[in-house]
């Protein structure tokens, strides 16, 4: 019997999990929602760090696409999003990978795209009833120079990797600076996905 589509996307699930534990050396603490209301499939941040994390939506296809011609592997996902799930954020990422089944493994490589640049160079037409639809069709080959090639990762390097997007990400969720008062100090406590802005007063 064939996995079902919900099947699938639970072994690629676990399988961008165990890649980006194994591979973050020990820097890597992921957690998975109860409930995937938000399209986001997992929470990464830095092991006892009490900065903000990155969520990301995990896309796993289980065959090669011949998109380019019988001799040629590409990776070819198509996916839709509602008009009100649609949601680009500097804290939230894509991972796309295909998944070898006859070697329980990603194969390399994968890709690890902000969702602000897949929200533009990913959309796939224009809109409809509702829906925003989105593809990736991505060479697989080692020496491809693709438009998505720049956010190859080995799946080797994918805790390191997300390691250094969560350090690079901005400390808020928005890409839009927020405007304190003058006075205005942050503080932040360990657990807290968003640090509060006080306004202190001098004496």
């Amino acid at each position: 019997m064939a996995l079902s589509n919900v099947q699938k996307g639970a072994v690629g699930q676990f399988a961008f999990l165990s890649t980006a534990l194994a591979t973050g050396g020990g820097g890597v603490e992921a957690y998975v929602p109860v409930a995937d209301n938000e399209r986001r499939d997992a929470e990464v941040r830095r092991h006892l760090k009490p900065t903000p994390g990155i969520t990301l939506q995990v896309k796993v296809a289980f065959t090669a696409s011949a998109y380019g011609g019988p001799r040629s592997k590409y990776l070819r996902i198509v996916f839709s999003v509602r008009d009100k799930r649609l949601e680009t954020d500097a804290r939230f990422w894509y991972f796309f990978a295909l998944y070898e089944a006859s070697q329980l493994r990603l194969h390399d490589p994968c890709f690890l795209i902000p969702s602000g640049v897949f929200h533009k160079i990913g959309r796939d037409g224009r809109p409809a009833k509702g829906l925003h639809w989105f593809s990736i069709t991505a060479n697989l080959e080692p020496h491809s120079r693709d438009k998505w090639s720049r956010f190859r990762v080995a799946p080797k390097d994918l805790g390191k990797r997300l390691l250094e997007v969560i350090d690079e990400a901005p400390l808020t969720s928005s890409r839009k600076s927020l405007k304190l008062p003058p006075d205005a100090i942050w503080l932040a406590r360990a657990r807290r996905s968003t640090p509060v802005a006080l306004r202190h007063r001098a004496a």
